[in-house]
C-alpha cells in the first residue's frame, strides 16, 4: 500500500514519456504547421528538458526535500503539458514541451 502512489505516479509519467516519444512531433506537424524539422526536433527537446531537470534535480532535493519536489514538479509538468496542448503559437507550444520534460525529470 505505501508503494502505491508512487506506482501510479511513474505509471503516469512513462504514459507522458511515452506519449511524447509518438505524438508530440505529429501534433506540432498536423495542429500547429510545424515544418518536418521542427516536428522531429519535438521529442529530443522534450528529453533536453529531462536532461536538465535530473542535472538539478539533487540539490533542489536537499533544498525542498523529495515530497515537496514531487507535489512541484508533477503540478509543473501538469501545467507545462497543457500549455502545449492549448498554445496556438508553436513557439509556446515548444515551451511547455520542453517545461514538461524538466517538471517530470525527477
Amino acid at each position: 500500500r505505501t508503494l502505491m502512489p508512487l506506482c501510479l505516479v511513474a505509471v503516469c509519467v512513462t504514459i507522458v514519456e511515452g506519449g511524447m516519444a509518438d505524438w508530440a512531433g505529429l501534433y506540432v506537424r498536423q495542429e500547429l504547421g510545424a515544418d518536418a524539422r521542427t516536428a522531429a526536433l519535438c521529442y529530443a527537446l522534450f528529453s533536453a528538458g529531462m536532461f536538465l531537470g535530473r542535472l538539478g534535480s539533487e540539490r533542489v532535493i536537499g533544498r525542498l526535500g523529495a515530497p515537496r519536489l514531487m507535489r512541484i514538479s508533477s503540478m509543473a509538468a501538469a501545467l507545462m503539458f497543457s500549455l502545449f496542448l492549448i498554445s496556438p503559437h508553436l513557439g509556446l507550444a515548444l515551451l511547455g514541451l520542453f517545461g514538461c520534460g524538466v517538471g517530470i525529470a525527477c
